[in-house]
Formats: C-alpha cells, sequence, structure tokens
C-alpha cells in the first residue's frame, strides 16, 4: 500500500496593508488672559433697577427704584478682603526667596495686628511637613512688619492664612 499524498499546499494569504497612522497634533490652549484685580466696594445696598418704581416686585427679589446702583460688584467681607491683602504680601516675600520658590509646601500661618496694621506677633499654625521649609517661611515672615492697610474695625485675632507655594 501506497501512502497518501502529502495536503496540498494551504493559500497564501497577503496581508492587507496596514493603515497609516496619523497622530493629531492637539492644538495649544490660549493661555488665560489675567483679570486685573479690582478693589473691593462697599457691600451694595438692596438690588434694583434704574427705573420709576411699580407696586411690588419680581419672583427675583429686584425692586425698581432710581439711584443708578450697580448689581454686580462689591459685597465683599471686608475682613475677607484684609486677609487677602496681608495674604498676598507675604506671598510676595516668600516668593522673592529663591531657595523656597522651586519648593512645594502648604502652611496655615496665625497673625495678631496691631491697630495700625503693624504686625505684633505670628505663629506657625501648620506647618509643611518639612522642617527646613518651615523654619525659612518663619526666618522670612519675621522681616514682616506691616500691613500696608490697619484692619477693619472689629476684625478677630489671629487672622488666619493658607499660604501655598505656587509651583
Amino acid at each position: 500500500m501506497k501512502p497518501p499524498p502529502p495536503p496540498p499546499p494551504p493559500p497564501k494569504v497577503e496581508k492587507p496593508p496596514e493603515p497609516e497612522q496619523t497622530l493629531e497634533e492637539p492644538e495649544p490652549e490660549p493661555e488665560p488672559e489675567e483679570i486685573p484685580d479690582v478693589a473691593d466696594e462697599a457691600p451694595p445696598g438692596d438690588l434694583g433697577l434704574d427705573a420709576e418704581g411699580t407696586a411690588g416686585s419680581d419672583s427675583f427679589g429686584l425692586a425698581a427704584h432710581k439711584g443708578g446702583k450697580g448689581l454686580f460688584g462689591g459685597g465683599g467681607s471686608p475682613f475677607s478682603w484684609y486677609g487677602k491683602m496681608a495674604s498676598k504680601d507675604i506671598q510676595a516675600i516668600l516668593s522673592e526667596n529663591e531657595d523656597l520658590r522651586r519648593k512645594d509646601y502648604s502652611t496655615v500661618i496665625k497673625l495678631w495686628v496691631e491697630a495700625d496694621g503693624s504686625i505684633k506677633r505670628f505663629e506657625m499654625a501648620r506647618g509643611s511637613n518639612d522642617a527646613q521649609i518651615d523654619s525659612l517661611i518663619e526666618k522670612l515672615i519675621s522681616k514682616y512688619r506691616k500691613i500696608n492697610e490697619p484692619p477693619p474695625p472689629g476684625m478677630e485675632q489671629p487672622i488666619k492664612l493658607k499660604i501655598t507655594s505656587r509651583i
């Protein structure tokens, strides 16, 4: 007996050409425009429209009255404004230091301020978990003698400020 003939060779299958891979380059995001700091104004009075008044008000709580008062802006707490101003001053002092500028940290500072804006004392309420950074921050803040403005009347002491690096 004869062995069976060998099986026929499998048909040659050509691979389809691989699709070209195109890399889509993301468009660069435009840099956000810096919004200039606007000084906080005194809190506004009642919301209103600059028109002749009619009976009642609308469902939004707007009452028509003369006066031309703006509906937007102002209304910020003078305590919040003062804390932000002090925080901004301290942040500027810390960012001038070359060693501290390149560090990542977050800390909470307590400030006691005299009626004329001079710093009575300060303490670190929460450190950055790095003793070297903490001592450098304390050294730099100890040079901060006076806030540009006196604190608003009735401001509670101490003023707590959260200071965070901007890497």
